[in-house]
């Protein structure tokens, strides 16, 4: 597939002049890919009262629940990111992707650090059209050559957040009252049961930050190309 033709799964389509959605259903359904999981799932499995939350953990050691590779769900999502600077096939992007997890320590590895604290500082304007500081485009010249390794470091980061994570237990079931339940059998709208899946609040925040800074990267390359092409008119 061409590069061009290209739409995001889990991430948004970046267009200049939108604000960007980070809604917490597009979180949820990140987080579970970054699992390893069918972010299906959360519309299939159906909550009940009395039946307690599972577990990212326990899903994932349940033989009936499907798994998703994170690396295939998320190469659609990833080579978008990256598009303004890096198209070619599946096959060249999954060159491409094995070999951004490789740094070479020393200089390397400083800069790359340093070019992904940079761009979780940078701040866009409302609407993505520029850098809130104008040194920043200075600044930001040298992320479309770090961009792919900048990117599977962000990735790699909320993996292992998720992989710490994911045996976290969610909190005790509240009893229902016999009242409630009552209440419940003659159509009385009640408390709402517990989610199916339960996503501990330290996955949710690990996985939008993930999220905003990668959209940020991908803001941040457009910008770049845009600046570059000017520069040549």
């Amino acid at each position: 597939m061409s590069s061009k033709s290209l739409s995001p799964v889990f991430f948004p389509v970046l267009a200049e002049g939108q604000s960007t959605d980070v809604s917490p259903g597009r979180v949820e359904r990140l987080a579970m890919a970054l699992a390893g999981l069918d972010p299906r799932l959360l519309d299939e499995l159906q909550p009940a009262h009395g039946v307690k939350s599972r577990t990212l953990d326990q899903l994932r050691r349940d033989s009936s629940i499907r798994k998703v590779s994170r690396t295939a769900s998320l190469m659609r999502d990833h080579r978008y990111l990256l598009m303004p600077y890096y198209g070619g096939s599946d096959e060249d992007f999954k060159k491409l992707w094995a070999e951004s997890k490789l740094v070479s320590g020393g200089q390397a590895s400083t800069e790359l650090i340093k070019q992904v604290n940079w761009l979780k500082k940078v701040k866009l304007d409302e609407l993505a059209r520029a850098f809130v500081q104008p040194s920043d485009q200075y600044l930001a010249a040298a992320m479309p050559s770090l961009a792919p390794k900048a990117l599977f470091y962000l990735y790699r980061s909320a993996v292992r957040h998720i992989e710490r994570s994911a045996w976290e237990l969610p909190p005790p079931l509240i009893k229902v009252s016999l009242v409630s339940r009552l209440m419940q059998k003659l159509g009385v709208e009640g408390p709402p049961p517990p989610p199916a899946v339960f996503l501990p609040d330290s996955i949710l925040r690990e996985t939008e930050s993930y999220l905003v800074n990668a959209i940020k990267l991908g803001r941040v390359l457009r910008l770049q190309k845009k600046a570059s092409h000017r520069e040549r008119a």
